[in-house]
């Protein structure tokens, strides 16, 4: 089975959703970026879904950083989703961006944990 690289956006009630699909790569980093950079943009909480994410690279690991310092600055955090025990789960824990934003571990559909 191939997986389709795909970003999607989404936005209701206050919050803009940019979630990637399958392997994230830097070939597909450009509407990823373009996205969170909108979001920054409207003032709106950010969430980050990589919960269907197979595989992401550096640049989807850099590219959380501007939005993450910005929603800081505002007082808020960037919230990203990630699946327990998956390799998005692996690489955000490894640079330990728990200190700049929210990684939430879900397990399936019930929310699991906080990553610090």
């Amino acid at each position: 089975m191939v997986e389709i690289e795909q970003v999607i956006v989404s936005s209701s009630d206050g919050i803009e959703k940019i979630t990637g699909v399958g392997e994230l790569n830097l070939y597909i980093v450009e509407p990823f970026e373009r996205a969170l950079s909108n979001a920054v943009t409207s003032g709106n909480d950010i969430v980050v879904d990589y919960r269907q994410a197979s595989f992401i690279d550096t640049a989807f690991v850099a590219a959380l950083v501007p939005p993450a310092l910005a929603m800081l600055e505002r007082g808020r955090r960037l919230k990203v989703l990630v699946t327990e025990g998956e390799y998005p789960q692996y690489v955000l824990k490894t640079v330990c961006f728990g200190d700049l934003m929210d990684i939430v571990a879900e397990e399936g559909s019930t929310m699991a944990k906080e990553v610090k």
